[in-house]
């Protein structure tokens, strides 16, 4: 499994490729390596995604489709085998997100009879 890295904290599967990095639930597995790593050595036939799926499977994981990610405090440490990014964090609540577009976006949804400041984001 070189290919992934298992998180037990959030119950995720995180593909390590180098312009990957991020998380995949079994559900989207063969889509992901179909799409995204065709040629790696790991996954290059269905019987090889298989093997990937039914270890992933031995593992307890969040089903997106069936729960709400839970985002870490913004206090917590980078995801081992996450990228780090840098962001903007709302002032009224936990999301964050990499553009200011995104946050306007956000505050004039979900805050727009509050005030306050911008803030500089978490790395997440």
């Amino acid at each position: 499994m070189d290919l992934f890295l298992y998180n037990p904290t959030y119950q995720a599967w995180i593909c390590t490729a180098p312009r990957c990095q991020f998380a995949v639930s079994p559900s989207s597995l063969d889509r992901h390596l179909q799409r995204r790593h065709r040629d790696h050595r790991a996954a290059a036939t269905p019987a090889q995604r298989q093997v990937i799926l039914r270890t992933m499977l031995q593992r307890a994981w969040v089903d997106p489709r069936k729960e709400i990610f839970r985002y870490p405090p913004p206090s917590s440490p980078p995801i081992p085998g996450l990228p780090v990014f840098r962001g903007y964090g709302c002032p009224h609540c936990e999301f964050i997100c990499r553009s200011n577009g995104v946050m306007q976006n956000h505050r004039r949804e979900k805050h727009q009879d509050q005030d306050g400041s911008w803030k500089c984001g978490r790395q997440s």
